[in-house]
């Protein structure tokens, strides 16, 4: 995906630490994605209630407040919410702890892997 294709669409990284939050707010912001962030699952749930929606969500799984299975669980509860894809990027990530995800990477995770899967996906969106 070229910078210019990804400007209209927005991803939520939700991700408690500060370098690896930002590390990815900026990788993805070079590649030409709005990027929003949360430390937590609790404010990136207000934050996904926002428009516009975030085309992903990158989660962390291990997080103070409101992990990142509760927040999922909260997301995949709410019809206007469980359409937007999360994908798991977290230590603790695996099939199982992941249900309801579009997919899973164990941290630490391949910074090349993990931008071309987000263009991938965000390139069939319209």
């Amino acid at each position: 995906m070229t910078p210019s294709s990804a400007k209209s669409k927005t991803i939520l990284v939700v991700e408690d630490d500060f370098s690896i939050r930002e590390s990815l707010k900026i990788a993805l912001e070079l590649e030409g994605y709005k990027v929003i962030t949360a430390e937590n699952g609790k404010i990136a749930l207000e934050l996904i209630k926002q428009e516009p929606k975030p085309c992903l969500v990158l989660l962390d799984m291990m997080m103070p407040m409101m992990s990142g299975r509760e927040f999922l669980d909260q997301v995949l509860a709410d019809s206007v919410l469980a359409p937007i894809p999360v994908f798991v990027v977290s230590a603790v990530a695996d099939q199982q702890k992941s249900e309801g995800a579009i997919g899973f990477m164990k941290k630490p995770a391949d910074l090349d892997l993990l931008l071309k899967f987000v263009a991938q996906h965000t390139s069939r969106l319209a």
